[in-house]
């Protein structure tokens, strides 16, 4: 267990990377008024087992990853160069303004999301991940977290990567 004081203003993510365990990470907003508690469950590795790294974002339409990316692009090597035996398939999503009318199609938000997963490819290759133990999905606009998002938050969160184990 561990305390920490928050300043309840800002989004935090608590990220984990544990040896035989799945790659955490969680964001939250701590409420203003209450003590906010935040529960981390690791879960043994498995293949199926899947998890979102929210701190892999990209801006608007763009498939480049987003400098602030880098801290949970490192802890995902660091989870990769942990696990040596262990593959993924990078999962990318994409968001679909409703109020959007170019390029409102399923083929371009699927080729988005192939290409933001690609993106995290090449940085998990350029930093000594092995190609043969990575593989790709594009979800497009399919999975949304939010379908019709309210605010740019949401709207940054359907633009997420998620990671599922292929094998041990």
């Amino acid at each position: 267990d561990s305390t920490m004081l928050l300043k309840n203003y800002r989004i935090y993510t608590v990220s984990v990377v544990k040896e035989g365990y799945m790659y955490y990470a969680h964001k939250f907003w701590p409420a203003e008024s209450t003590t906010h508690y935040e529960r981390v469950e690791l879960k043994p590795l498995s293949v199926g087992l899947k998890t979102s790294i929210e701190d892999i974002t990209f801006l608007g339409d763009e498939t480049t990853l987003y400098h602030k990316s880098v801290p949970a692009l490192e802890e995902l090597t660091q989870f990769l160069t942990l696990h040596t035996s262990l593959k993924i398939c990078i999962i990318g999503h994409a968001n679909c303004p409703v109020n959007e009318e170019k390029k409102n199609s399923d083929a371009y938000y699927r080729r988005a999301s192939e290409k933001r997963a690609e993106a995290v490819v090449d940085y998990l290759v350029q930093h000594g991940i092995a190609l043969n133990r990575l593989t790709t999905r594009g979800m497009g606009n399919k999975q949304m977290l939010y379908p019709d998002p309210q605010t740019e938050w949401q709207v940054s969160a359907n633009r997420r990567v998620e990671i599922e184990v292929t094998d041990l």
